[in-house]
């Protein structure tokens, strides 16, 4: 399995993201910290599953929160 590294304004996105969605509901930032953990889950475990991207990367998008990781 490969590993998943953030480029620093990426971590600091998520960051704020968290922060945000923590002020609308406690429920809603747990929903949405575990969807980027389960698409960082699916990104280690089979990338080579998810459409090309630029620079030779893959993207997972998340359609319920509006994310992707690449």
């Amino acid at each position: 399995m490969r590993s998943v590294r953030y480029h620093p304004d990426a971590r600091a996105e998520f960051l704020h993201e968290v922060e945000y969605y923590s002020r609308l509901s406690a429920r809603l930032s747990e929903r949405f910290d575990r969807a980027v953990l389960a698409a960082e889950a699916q990104a280690a475990e089979t990338p080579e599953l998810w459409p090309k991207y630029k620079h030779k990367t893959r993207r997972i998008v998340d359609r319920k929160f509006k994310f992707s990781l690449v």
